[in-house]
């Protein structure tokens, strides 16, 4: 017996998977393409299961996408092309479906999932890069940072050691010290003359020498002139 497929009526067809297990834009497309060729290029398998009923065994796809053309025109999109199995050929037909039309599809679906895994590879190496880079810049931008910092650091005045401070400290230091903690005017000014005198006196041996030496200068206003540093 020859292979010959048949127009049978759409809405006489019925198929086992859901039409959601398809792309509705693939159905979509499958459909127009239909119209326009008025017809399918692969005729789908069927098994007739009563007089006026037939169920899909292959091409579930071109099936549904029969459905939607139908749905978008009836007049053109009414019939499609199937090859009815008939029970003295039905194994030689499953036979063919197995070889011929499953197997190309796990081959596909074989070279989509080894596409899929190289991008999704490809996309993480590219990720790590990309952070990797990020972080040495990090690293190079912290560098020249801390250099800076040390930099500016060093042409910044060294604060002067209490001890040293009062023994040392220029007559402008020791007005800009007093200015910062308040004590400004005829006070602050005798304060000053007072430590200039005494050094003359000889060198300052501890803060309660200072203390004892320095007319006017209370016991607060030393400790504000210690930690003004």
């Amino acid at each position: 017996m020859s292979l010959n497929s048949s127009l049978i009526p759409v809405k006489k067809i019925t198929s086992n998977q859901s039409r959601s297990s398809f792309p509705q834009d693939v159905i979509e497309q499958a459909a127009k393409a239909i119209l326009e060729a008025e017809g399918t290029i692969n005729p789908i398998v069927v098994r007739q299961v009563s007089l006026r009923e037939f169920e899909v065994i292959e091409g579930h796809l071109e099936y549904y996408a029969a459905v939607r053309a139908r749905e978008i025109d009836l007049g053109r999109g009414e019939m499609i092309d199937a090859i009815v199995v008939q029970p003295e050929n039905e194994s030689a037909i499953l036979e063919q479906i197995k070889l011929l039309r499953t197997q190309p599809e796990t081959v596909s679906t074989i070279t989509s999932t080894v596409d899929s895994s190289d991008r999704a590879t490809n996309l993480e190496k590219f990720i790590e890069q990309q952070f990797s880079e990020l972080h040495q810049k990090h690293l190079e931008e912290k560098k020249k940072l801390e250099s800076l910092i040390r930099e500016v650091q060093e042409h910044l005045p060294k604060p002067l050691e209490p001890l040293i401070f009062f023994n040392t400290a220029p007559v402008r230091e020791l007005f800009a010290r007093f200015k910062r903690i308040g004590s400004t005017g005829k006070p602050a000014e005798k304060v000053i003359l007072s430590i200039e005198s005494e050094r003359k006196n000889g060198e300052f041996t501890s803060l309660i020498d200072v203390r004892k030496r320095v007319k006017g200068l209370s016991e607060t206003r030393l400790l504000s002139l210690i930690e003004d540093r």
